[in-house]
């Protein structure tokens, strides 16, 4: 089971997309201004650095550390020990169950790129979003999985399973392993099973 700080961090790495295009975006309004600004026609990254307001910077520097913590927690749950075998039949597809976060994404980075208040929305967002996802452990929901990781979710009565493939081919597999296929559970009844 993964403590909340965890939750928080997966939560997070969801972001990831939203953390890149904030950069780029970030970095691209900041150059257009710098552009116009500069007097000289050769406008180079050291002067343009130079140039930049600290509270840019500062968004700058925070958005690509998230970028990185991400990154971090991808390469955890891509390594994760699979401590369980499981022998779960998937039954019904539910990985458009993300698609509520994968919402809540657009809308933050819309108003981010809109808005003059972007920065202060998306952070009200990112906070009630990360307080639901938390508070009901529902770890499967999260887009990490669906969206960079490639996996599919699906159910089987009360349990979640998180996996790459088909239901096809996971009955194939159980049927060949009939101790089970190795899994990670990562809340109660929520499992990730190995590839």
């Amino acid at each position: 089971m993964f403590t909340r700080f965890f939750l928080w961090l997966v939560y997070t790495a969801s972001y990831l997309c939203c953390f890149i295009l904030e950069v780029l975006v970030l970095f691209y309004k900041s150059w257009n201004e710098f552009s116009g600004h500069s007097t000289d026609n050769k406008t180079n990254v050291l002067s343009f650095l130079r140039w930049l307001p600290i509270s840019i910077l500062t968004e700058l520097v925070i958005f690509t550390c998230l970028t990185i913590l991400s990154f971090i927690v991808i390469c955890l749950l891509k390594n994760v020990d699979f401590n369980t075998k499981i022998k779960i039949n998937p039954e019904d597809n539910v990985t458009y169950d993300a698609s509520q976060y994968v919402l809540a994404q657009i809308i933050t980075v819309l108003t981010l790129v809109f808005s003059n208040y972007g920065i202060l929305i998306g952070i009200v967002i990112f906070i009630i979003g990360g307080i639901y996802f938390v508070r009901s452990k529902k770890i499967h929901q999260a887009p990490l999985f669906v969206i960079p990781l490639g996996y599919k979710i699906y159910n089987s009565g009360d349990k979640i399973l998180i996996m790459k493939g088909s239901k096809d081919r996971m009955r194939l597999r159980l049927q060949e392993n009939i101790d089970g296929i190795p899994a990670r559970e990562l809340e109660p009844g929520i499992f990730l099973v190995k590839d």
